[in-house]
């Protein structure tokens, strides 16, 4: 009997000579943990956007020195959720970054509601944003950001909604850190199938990486 992993971490696929049920039944266990666990389905975009964005074969999306990084093609009726991870590792000045929802190319820049707790040295506070034009990103103005944001149903006709967890680095005069957890929602029905990232302070221009997991077959 051989095994044939998977192209991502998961449960290998039986191939050979074991009874035909038991390969069948392990063989739908493998494919259930590919399409339930998003770490197991990085996906690929139809088309990456931006100055200095580039993505690799297998779905890593890569940009240097660029201002906005915009996604297409990622978000279908195949997956239900998303994870995106979005590493921002060195900016030109500090900065806020934010998202937009797109379908065929065009940014959703209205209707998004945003619930944020924020913790920063010894502080903690709750805000809002209602009804605002993106979702911000980041924890705080800086130059290094990490992000997850997970997207509940944003290739259906239903309203998008969503967390993140952000971590951000302020670094002059001293190097501190804030952390943020956010809830969102995006009111109209509107099926969307990317994404549009933007560096909005001043002239920053940022350099990173991100990935898309899907999961939940819709």
């Amino acid at each position: 009997m051989t095994t044939t992993p998977e192209p991502t971490r998961g449960v290998p696929r039986i191939e050979g000579d074991p009874a035909p049920t038991l390969r069948a039944d392990h063989n739908a266990l493998a494919d259930w943990v590919r399409d339930n666990t998003p770490e197991n389905n990085l996906l690929v975009p139809g088309s990456v956007a931006g100055e200095g964005v580039r993505v690799s074969a297998r779905g890593r999306i890569d940009f240097t020195n660029a201002t906005t990084i915009s996604v297409d093609g990622v978000f279908t009726p195949k997956h239900r959720n998303y994870v995106v991870l979005l590493d921002v590792s060195s900016a030109t000045e500090e900065t806020d970054i934010h998202l937009v929802l797109r379908v065929n190319g065009v940014g959703s820049a209205a209707n998004y509601d945003v619930e944020a707790l924020t913790g920063r040295h010894t502080s903690v506070y709750a805000s809002q944003h209602a009804d605002t034009t993106s979702i911000p990103l980041q924890a705080w103005s800086g130059k290094n950001h990490w992000v997850e944001l997970t997207l509940a149903r944003p290739a259906t006709t239903l309203p998008t909604i969503g967390k993140l967890l952000s971590f951000s680095t302020i670094t002059p005069p001293t190097q501190h850190t804030a952390t943020v957890m956010k809830s969102f929602l995006h009111r109209p029905h509107t099926a969307f199938d990317g994404f549009k990232i933007t560096a909005t302070t001043g002239t920053a221009r940022i350099t990173g990486m991100i990935w898309v997991y899907g999961y939940h077959y819709g």
